[in-house]
C-alpha cells in the first residue's frame, strides 16, 4: 500500500543521498527498496521512516534540459517497487516532463507573441507620428502591401492596405507615376535602390508631397522576389523650404 503523505522541506545539509537530492541535482532515479534500519544524519530518510515507509521511488522531472522538479512514490511495505514498475514509473515520468516542456514553450510562445504584439503598435504609433509608413510589393504576385501610415499617406480608406502595382501608380501625379514606374522596373531588372519626391494625384491644396524609398530584396536564385520600401509625408518641409527660398 502507499504511504500517506509526507512533507519535508530538503536543504544542503541533507546527505548527498537523499532520494530528492540524488533526483535534483544528479538527474536520476533514485529507488530504495528497503529504508535502512540507521537513518541518523539523514532527516529525509529518517522522516520517511517515522511515517511507515518501507520503500521509495523517486524521479527527476525535466524541462529545457535542466531538472525543475521531482515525481517521488512512497510505499508502506519493503520492495515495493519492482522492475516493470520502475520502467512504468521512469515512463510516467517522461511523460509529464514532456507537458512541463510543452506548457513551457506555449508560455514563451503567448508571451513572445505578446511582446511581437506590442512592439507592432509602438512601430504603427511612430510612423503615424513621423507619418512615414512602409510597403512590400511581392514580384510574383504582383501585390503590393502597405501598412496603415503608407495608406493613409496615399489618401487609401482605412484599412485598405493591399494594392496592385497599377492602383499603386494612379495614387501619384501622371509624370511622378512615371518616375516611379521606371523606378521599379529598374529595382526589379537591376536590383537598384530609387528614392524620389513625388506628388500624389490629388487637388493642389490636397496633393502630398512623399519621399519614396525602395530597394530589392533577392530569392535563393538571385533574382529580385520582393521590393519593399517607405512612403513618408514630407509637405510641410517642402513648403517651408520653398517660403524660405522665397
Amino acid at each position: 500500500s502507499l504511504a500517506p503523505v509526507v512533507s519535508y522541506a530538503f536543504s544542503d545539509d541533507d546527505a548527498a543521498a537523499t532520494p530528492c537530492n540524488v533526483a535534483l541535482r544528479h538527474g536520476r532515479h533514485f529507488i530504495c527498496n528497503e529504508l535502512p534500519a540507521d537513518t541518523s544524519g539523514n532527516g529525509c530518510l529518517t522522516l520517511l521512516r517515522q511515517h511507515g515507509v518501507g520503500s521509495c521511488a523517486v524521479f527527476p522531472l525535466c524541462a529545457a534540459g535542466a531538472v525543475t522538479g521531482v515525481f517521488a512514490f512512497c510505499a508502506g511495505e519493503p520492495k515495493f517497487f519492482s522492475i516493470a514498475e520502475v520502467a512504468l514509473l521512469t515512463e510516467l515520468a517522461d511523460d509529464i516532463s514532456f507537458a512541463l516542456e510543452a506548457a513551457q514553450m506555449d508560455d514563451q510562445r503567448r508571451a513572445a507573441e505578446d511582446a511581437l504584439r506590442h512592439a507592432q503598435q509602438r512601430l504603427l504609433e511612430a510612423q503615424r507620428i513621423a507619418q512615414v509608413g512602409d510597403w512590400n510589393y511581392e514580384i510574383s504576385s504582383g501585390h503590393i502591401t502597405l501598412s496603415e501610415q503608407a495608406a493613409r499617406n496615399l489618401g487609401r480608406e482605412p484599412g485598405a492596405t493591399f494594392c496592385t502595382r497599377s492602383e499603386f501608380l494612379q495614387h501619384f501625379r501622371a509624370d511622378d507615376a512615371r518616375q516611379l514606374h521606371d523606378a521599379l522596373a529598374g529595382a526589379i531588372s537591376a536590383a537598384q535602390a530609387f528614392e524620389l519626391e513625388l506628388q500624389t494625384a490629388h487637388d493642389d491644396a490636397a496633393a502630398l508631397t512623399l519621399a519614396v524609398r525602395g530597394q530589392a530584396l533577392c530569392g535563393p536564385d538571385g533574382t529580385v522576389a520582393h521590393l519593399y520600401g517607405s512612403l513618408q509625408d514630407i509637405t510641410a518641409r517642402v513648403r517651408a523650404d520653398r517660403e524660405h527660398d522665397q
